[in-house]
């Protein structure tokens, strides 16, 4: 299984709403993500708040049923 990143998958998808809602801008592509890993890296250097995230820990069962 790969480790996953789950304060960078919730901080992109809130970068991805943001630049959606407030700037009619799309960062959802492929060729944004290098754009938002440098936000991501940015945010973590600058040492601000990160949400808890102990929420995500279980994969729901219609998700297991769907894959």
């Amino acid at each position: 299984m790969v480790d996953v990143d789950k304060s960078y998958i919730l901080f992109s998808s809130v970068v991805i709403e943001i630049a959606s809602k407030k700037f009619n801008a799309g960062v959802s592509h492929e060729e944004a993500e290098p754009f938002v890993k440098a936000l991501y890296e940015k945010y973590i250097g600058l040492n601000l708040p990160q949400p808890d995230l102990t929420w995500i820990s279980a994969t729901p069962k219609s998700a297991k049923a769907w894959v």
